[in-house]
């Protein structure tokens, strides 16, 4: 897990002040790390407030599989006898796709990530 060495201060729009810390971990499920070390370097991760899963070209099945494992690891992480079950392993997810070919189908951005989601997500018959 790498930071960077200084917290950006910044002050939020209802005026409290707040740190910013960047944190980048390992790629996960590469081929010289267990499942066990990826699940956690994924949950540890999960303590921040913005959560960006990285993907290759597009979302595969097993993606969508880690990304269950990692939820499970999340929600072990935050659980406790008193925890309100309401609370989100994530406070934000945000999927990237890097090296994205398929802009003719799905546009680049917000709008097209939705598009796409909705498409890989819908069960066919």
């Amino acid at each position: 897990i790498w930071m960077w060495g200084q917290p950006f201060l910044k002050t939020a729009e209802t005026g409290e002040k707040v740190a910013i810390l960047l944190m980048d971990t390992q790629g996960t499920f590469d081929n010289q790390s267990t499942v066990r070390d990826s699940a956690t370097i994924f949950a540890l991760s999960t303590m921040s407030s913005i959560q960006v899963y990285n993907i290759s070209q597009q979302i595969q099945e097993d993606d969508l599989q880690h990304l269950h494992l990692f939820t499970a690891y999340g929600r072990l992480a935050i659980q406790s006898d008193d925890a309100d079950i309401s609370v989100k392993p994530f406070q934000r997810l945000e999927i990237l796709i890097r090296d994205w070919q398929n802009k003719y189908e799905h546009a680049l951005g917000s709008e097209g990530g939705k598009d796409y989601l909705k498409d890989i997500l819908e069960i066919k018959d």
